[in-house]
C-alpha cells in the first residue's frame, strides 16, 4: 500500500540518488502512517514524536502533512505531520446571538 512511486533524483558527488513519492497521510492514525512512510524508507515526524514511541499520539487522527502527498524525497527523508485538537477545552467563543432577554428579576441589567 506504500506510494511505489519511484523516478531518478538529482546527481550529487557524480551518483545518481533515487527518489521516492510521499504517499496521502492525512486522516490516517500514526501508526498506520508510520507503516506506510516505512515502506518507501521515509520517516515520520510531528510534535511530540521524540517523547516516546507514540509521542502523545495515542487516538490522534493526522491533520496536516509537510511534504504534500505526491511530492519528491530521498530515501531516508522524513514527512512532518500535524494533528486537529478539535475545539479545545474552552467551548465555542464566539458571541450568542440573539443577545438573551433581561429578566425582569435581573438586579443589575446588562452586567
Amino acid at each position: 500500500m506504500g506510494s511505489r512511486g519511484r523516478r531518478v533524483g538529482l546527481r550529487r558527488g557524480g551518483a545518481v540518488e533515487p527518489e521516492v513519492r510521499v504517499p496521502d497521510i492525512v486522516g490516517m492514525y500514526p501508526w498506520e502512517a508510520r507503516r506506510l512512510v516505512a515502506m518507501d524508507n521515509l520517516g515520520l515526524t510531528g510534535p511530540g514524536a521524540h517523547a516516546d514511541e507514540t509521542g502523545g499520539w495515542l487516538g490522534r487522527r493526522i491533520a496536516g502533512q509537510a511534504p504534500s502527498a505526491g511530492e519528491w524525497l530521498p530515501p531516508g527523508g522524513t514527512v512532518t505531520v500535524w494533528f486537529d485538537d478539535g475545539p479545545g477545552s474552552a467551548g465555542i467563543r464566539e458571541p450568542r446571538r440573539p443577545v438573551p432577554p433581561v429578566r425582569s428579576d435581573d438586579p443589575e441589567p446588562g452586567l
